[in-house]
């Protein structure tokens, strides 16, 4: 109850959850979707409902979903200039059985879906 109420955070993409620091400080209260949901910046495991967290480098809580795989590019200038074939898939894992996520890169017909 009061979930559609929340307006300072969204979901990026289905995995990710991301609440930006709009007032000072380095903390600030989230509302998480139901399940489990793994901290991007320190892996540190909330349950769904209305938590406290506190940021870490970046000013920003960004939760991953658990069971999720988010892939990681090499660091690049421009985009066209991403190493697509040294893409790292990242495991965000509490209770999950199994962890999955989605690619597609440029030339791709289709999106992959890999399991871990």
């Amino acid at each position: 109850p009061g979930a559609c109420r929340v307006e300072d955070e969204y979901l990026f993409g289905s995995q990710m959850l991301v609440a930006p620091l709009m007032e000072s400080g380095n903390s600030r209260t989230v509302y998480l979707p139901k399940g489990k949901w793994i901290d991007y910046q320190n892996g540190k495991v909330y349950d769904g409902g209305y938590q406290t967290i506190e940021a870490g480098k970046i000013p920003a809580i960004i939760l991953v979903r658990d069971g999720s795989l988010i892939p990681h590019a090499p660091v690049a200038q421009r985009t066209d200039q991403i190493d697509w074939n040294a893409v790292e898939m990242k495991a965000y894992k509490a209770d999950a059985a199994k962890c999955t996520g989605l690619l597609f890169k440029p030339g791709d017909e289709k999106i992959q879906t890999i399991e871990f």
